[in-house]
């Protein structure tokens, strides 16, 4: 099946048709706009939204599309933990099997396809890095290399509940530049939302694109 020219152009189309075949129902306003940041934000930053809001989903589903635009690219998902970074690997397979303008992507019989990560089946371009594949933060990620990195949920309170702990965790955040490919269009998106002035999402040197829950209205401030 040829993919539409619209969804390579426009991410926000991508993410119509996979909540579609995902069963999800239409993308909300909001999921929308997130979206639209994921694509056309800043090259590198942090992306902050309730609980809810379906950023996971959302960034899941970009990593796919990234895939779509270029088969050859290498995604690398990092979480807390890796049981939560093998979840969001899953959603993007899910996604390469049911929206049927992306099956010309899923691995062929002699490909990697794990729990832990996969190759696309088009992909021509010969490396050890997987076409996407997930990491604990904790685990030992020195060494790895991809063109996009994907951060979720990288802070949880067993992980930064002291500040020792707080300063592990970003040296390890520290190791993402030399991680990421030297690419003209890599990137790093990081989600999760502070719960505290201590939390080290405040001392990344990436900016920080917030989606409120409620919109407030201008003409009426008082609201």
């Amino acid at each position: 099946m040829q993919v539409p020219d619209e969804v390579l152009e426009d991410f926000r189309n991508h993410c119509f048709f996979c909540m579609k075949y995902l069963g999800l129902g239409e993308p909300s306003p909001l999921q929308y706009a997130i979206a639209e940041c994921v694509q056309n934000g800043p090259k590198d930053m942090q992306l902050q939204a309730g609980r809810g809001a379906g950023k996971s989903t959302i960034v899941a589903m970009y990593a796919s599309w990234l895939l779509l635009n270029n088969p050859n690219t290498t995604i690398m998902v990092l979480s807390a933990t890796q049981d939560k970074a093998i979840k969001f690997i899953s959603q993007v397979r899910q996604i390469l099997s049911l929206v049927p303008y992306m099956k010309h992507l899923l691995p062929k019989e002699h490909d990697k396809d794990s729990a832990f990560g996969f190759n696309v089946g088009i992909r021509d371009k010969v490396g050890q890095d997987l076409s996407c594949y997930a990491k604990g933060i904790s685990s030992q990620i020195t060494g790895s290399h991809a063109d996009h990195i994907i951060a979720d949920d990288v802070e949880i309170e067993e992980n930064a509940d002291t500040p020792y702990a707080r300063e592990k965790l970003l040296e390890k955040l520290a190791e993402l530049e030399q991680i990421r490919n030297p690419v003209k269009d890599g990137t790093i998106r990081i989600l999760g939302t502070f719960q505290s002035t201590d939390s080290i999402y405040l001392k990344l040197p990436y900016p920080i694109i917030k989606f409120p829950a409620v919109k407030p209205d201008l003409n009426n401030p008082t609201e």
